[in-house]
């Protein structure tokens, strides 16, 4: 028999901003705080890291929006992300394969000469 999971809680931006406050102000320890709030001592932690970086816009929504609903900036930025970790292969010559590296990014693989000139008589 699976044991069913029980939903995420959630907190209101209110709660969070109070508990973070609670844990500054106190010379409790966070640990007691976060029992006595209900809620595991890192989270008060990160909720706090939260509120740091990102002041009033903390706490905005739930989660990481989906794909519809980014904006277009956030979408291109992933994008442009991706793009430069395909460029950093691409650059990356591989070890002891004869340069293939250097080949690929001149654009040279695929040529018929250039592939005979590969090609050594065994020694």
């Amino acid at each position: 028999m699976t044991r069913k999971r029980s939903p995420y809680k959630t907190y209101t931006k209110e709660f969070k901003s109070e508990a973070v406050r609670l844990m500054q102000a106190s010379d409790r320890p966070a640990s007691e705080i976060a029992r006595q709030l209900g809620v595991r001592r890192n989270q008060l932690y990160k909720w706090k890291t939260q509120l740091e970086v990102k002041g009033d816009q903390a706490f905005g929504g739930r989660g990481r929006p989906k794909a519809g609903e980014q904006s277009e900036v956030t979408t291109l930025r992933q994008e442009n992300e991706r793009l430069k970790e395909e460029v950093a292969i691409v650059n990356t010559p591989p070890a002891k394969a004869g340069g293939f590296g250097l080949r690929l990014k001149a654009g040279l693989i695929g040529h018929a000469a250039d592939d005979a000139a590969l090609i050594r008589p065994a020694h």
